[in-house]
């Protein structure tokens, strides 16, 4: 089955940097509509998907999925867009599989907060990252999709002692196990090391492995990860393979990945 992550940036096209500032020119969610279904992907998984309301509805959302014919799609705010007024962003999980079993499921929040260059004060805002099972070739298996919180932008490091707690917390959650495969998708916002220096307990007697690893080239003025990947698809070795993976360049300040997953 072929399973998509992208971070699209609310829907906005980046047009790179001036003045060590990012430059979005407009609103235009039907480039990633386009491009996206075009991958004709099995499972999808948004971050900062672009959302019409506090409930979470979504006409891109809806018509995304009718193209690429998905059976479920579920989405899950994150808060009010601060880019595009009277709209909203947050997760969404698209599948050609029945999504059995959603939910939403809180990340523990270590509260940082930040001053800001307008003068006001930044505040962490509580996280959710979206479960669900699906039933693929004989298989059940456990769908999590992911955008997790950016402690780097607050002046922390994810790596850090200090959060070694809310690390094993969001490990523990997944409840990784030897019956059950795992696809983990998401925007780690691992931006001060490599996801397995940042998170390390992911990779813990190998229950995880990563499904795609950029290219030197990935690694562009384009690309707000810098020198380090922050958009990963993981998967449960020995119960999944991965036969193929690549980048995908769309227009956001991120990189999307399509991994083709087998079941073992």
């Amino acid at each position: 089955m072929k399973v998509v992550f992208a971070n699209m940036y609310q829907g906005l096209l980046y047009e790179g940097k001036i003045d060590d500032r990012d430059v979005f020119s407009k609103f235009w969610p039907s480039v990633y509509l386009e491009q996206y279904a075009a991958l004709e992907p099995d499972v999808l998984m948004l971050a900062e998907a672009p959302l019409d309301d506090a409930r979470g509805r979504s006409r891109f959302v809806e018509e995304l999925a009718q193209r690429m014919g998905a059976r479920s799609a579920h989405t899950d705010v994150h808060g009010e867009s601060w880019l595009v007024e009277g709209k909203y962003y947050g997760l969404a999980m698209l599948s050609r599989f029945e999504l059995a079993d959603y939910r939403s499921i809180a990340l523990g929040n270590p509260g940082l907060e930040i001053d800001l260059s307008d003068g006001t004060r930044g505040h962490m805002h509580l996280k959710t990252m979206q479960f669900a099972r699906i039933q693929a070739h004989g298989r059940d298996i456990k769908l999590f999709n992911l955008h997790y919180y950016p402690i780097w932008y607050f002046g922390g490091k994810l790596s850090a002692a200090k959060y070694a707690p809310l690390r094993r917390e969001f490990v523990d959650s997944l409840a990784l196990n030897e019956k059950e495969p795992v696809i983990l998708a998401g925007d780690f916002n691992n931006g001060d090391g490599t996801l397995f220096q940042e998170v390390p307990e992911l990779f813990e007697s190998g229950k995880l492995r990563s499904a795609v690893a950029f290219a030197k080239e990935d690694f562009d003025e384009r690309y707000v990860g810098g020198k380090y990947q922050l958009d990963h698809i993981l998967y449960t070795p020995g119960q999944l393979a991965v036969s193929s993976g690549a980048v995908v360049r769309d227009r956001s300040d991120h990189h999307g990945i399509v991994a083709e997953i087998e079941v073992v």
